[in-house]
């Protein structure tokens, strides 16, 4: 029984090896548990040989050895399998690096940058929501100018610069356009595959016809469209092609043309000409057309109209009218489309709607709106349900420049800048951003330090145009008196001003950064003073300054004439700028009653 005893356990002890083995254990654990075991199995023997158990020790101890080979094997090859995922992760991370720096929109910041602001709070620049993000050309291209790097002969890479959007060819643009095809896929962002795929065939017919570059444009804006609107891709959009697409000299139809109207031997002559409904025009003429045609409008009066057109685009698309030409019918639509979905003002809906004039009256179309007694009429029906009252911003007045000179450090560059801003634009009657940067400087157009004139009498500030004197009739000089030991004085703020440090040519109202202080920020501060004086900030606007100097100037009694000519009006549109206030009322009632007979 004891034999058979100490065979079970040594049995067990050869199993407990081979489980060693399928885990595969230490091979430094095996040699000390087996002589372990032996030991054991020799105490309870009581320290006496056995020849059977020798034997079975012998045959243990060959099988221990076979069995630490196996194991040391089984360790290599452990290891090696190891090494082998180790290898394949380094793999998918260079393959990912790969993807992101030829698929990353242009614009996208890592969300782990941080910047902070003056107040130290943290102002984090977070990817913005790829959902949302158009995907445009130039971020599935291959770059201009790469090296090609290959690890292990099956990850490959490349590193370089991209392409600019005028250097994309027609070829690239398809591999571009293909991959992002499989990317909105993907991101599952394209529900109707048919139609990408007319959207793609549309971009090569309009190549056929129009300057490839335009066409870019165009693509470039659909793309950002698409995205911002969520339209599905294919959908015709006449108001970008109207202002992307530029007609080239050599399409089919302009050879058509040419070859219909003239012999081949004067081609050469054709190069000046361009042809519209079979009639020859001189090209250089007709860029010059265009070039003035695009200086029609003010710069501000541009925007007002791509904001009116987009509305009534996005109104043609969602009810399946037709933009150009349309009828009444449609035009009154329009107009309840206003009212109900948009909730306009009367006078916005009269604005919004003058754009279907302009549309037909550029393309030589009858105007659906001008001659109308129904749209006239439904007009007035508009204007008594909504009525004509109109919002208008509060003025500055005196007091409350005086209320705010008392919260600002005038020890500080930009509050020195800030102030004069403000005093120039109530003494000078104007709208901030008659005299303030929009955008970009612009000497042309924007003042700098040289287009100020000490005098006698105080200063004049020469500005180049205004919203009421566009075309440079007559110099726009603004009058900005001295008034001595005055704390409103124009020209104490103004010669601050010229005091800080900067070249004549330099802009006039730049902030202690170097950059020019913008309509934008100006209003900002404005409206945060404001709330230090614990006012109703968004009761005023830029235009508060320019109205704010009309009712004090008819406050203190400045005739109709006098008010016009410092505001340069040329009608009498600026007497809704003027608050009557109650004083003047009273004065006036008390005129009249006491001239009643008794």
């Amino acid at each position: 029984m004891a034999e058979g005893h100490d065979a079970e356990k040594l049995r067990d002890i050869i199993e407990s090896l081979r489980a060693g083995k399928q885990k595969q254990m230490d091979s430094n654990e095996s040699d000390d548990d087996f002589q372990e075991s032996f030991e054991e199995l020799d105490q309870e023997n009581g320290g006496t040989a056995n020849p059977k158990l020798d034997t079975a020790h012998d045959n243990s101890e060959m099988e221990t050895s076979e069995l630490e080979k196996q194991l040391k094997e089984l360790q290599i090859e452990s290891k090696k399998a190891h090494l082998r995922q180790q290898i394949e992760k380094e793999k998918e991370s260079l393959r990912t690096i790969h993807r992101s720096a030829l698929t990353l929109p242009e614009g996208l910041q890592p969300s782990s940058l941080q910047q902070h602001s003056a107040t130290g709070e943290p102002i984090n620049f977070s990817q913005p929501n790829k959902e949302q993000s158009a995907l445009q050309i130039l971020s599935f291209i291959w770059p201009e100018q790469f090296q090609t790097f290959t690890l292990g002969g099956e990850v490959e890479f490349c590193v370089g610069k991209k392409k600019t959007l005028d250097k994309v060819t027609i070829e690239e643009w398809g591999y571009a356009n293909i991959r992002i095809m499989q990317e909105l896929l993907k991101q599952k962002r394209l529900s109707i595959i048919q139609g990408y795929l007319n959207y793609t065939a549309d971009i090569y017919r309009l190549a056929a016809r129009n300057v490839w570059y335009s066409v870019l444009l165009y693509d470039k804006e659909y793309r950002q469209k698409q995205a911002d609107e969520l339209f599905e891709w294919g959908i015709y959009r006449q108001d970008l092609r109207d202002f992307q697409l530029v007609s080239k000299r050599d399409n089919p139809t302009f050879r058509a043309f040419s070859e219909a109207s003239v012999g081949a031997s004067k081609d050469t002559c054709l190069m000046n000409f361009i042809f519209v409904d079979g009639a020859s025009r001189p090209l250089d003429l007709e860029i010059t057309v265009g070039r003035l045609k695009t200086k029609g409008w003010a710069e501000s009066t541009s925007g007002t109209y791509r904001t009116h057109l987009k509305t009534y685009v996005q109104f043609c698309e969602e009810y399946e009218f037709k933009a150009v030409p349309c009828d009444e019918k449609t035009v009154e639509f329009y107009v309840a489309y206003l009212v109900d979905k948009k909730h306009f003002a009367y006078s916005s809906i009269r604005s919004y709607i003058n754009i279907i004039s302009i549309l037909h009256k550029m393309h030589n179309l009858q105007d659906p709106i001008s001659n109308s007694w129904n749209i006239k009429h439904l007009l007035t029906g508009v204007k008594r349900e909504l009525g004509t009252n109109q919002s208008c911003k509060a003025p500055v007045t005196p007091e409350l420049l005086l209320s705010m000179k008392k919260v600002l450090d005038m020890s500080n560059h930009n509050n020195i800048v800030f102030w004069a801003a403000c005093l120039t634009g109530f003494f000078g009657f104007l709208r901030p951003n008659n005299f303030l940067v929009k955008g970009t400087f612009n000497p042309e157009f924007n003042l700098r330090r040289i287009d100020v004139l000490p005098c006698s009498w105080g200063m004049l500030v020469r500005l180049k145009v205004i919203k009421t004197l566009q075309f440079r009739s007559k110099p726009i000089e603004v009058v900005l008196p001295h008034l001595y030991n005055h704390p409103l004085c124009p020209v104490a703020a103004m010669s601050k001003v010229l005091a800080l440090v900067g070249e004549p040519l330099d802009p006039l109202f730049r902030l202690s950064d170097t950059s020019c202080l913008t309509y934008t920020v100006f209003l900002n501060a404005f409206r945060f003073t404001l709330q230090l004086m614990k006012l109703d900030h968004l009761s005023y606007g830029g235009h508060s300054f320019r109205r704010g100097a009309a009712t004090w100037g008819s406050k203190v009694g400045l005739s109709d004439d006098d008010i016009k000519l410092l505001g340069y009006w040329s009608s009498d549109c600026f007497s809704r700028y003027i608050d009557c206030d109650m004083d003047k009322r009273l004065k006036a009632i008390s005129t009249f009653s006491t001239l009643l007979p008794r």
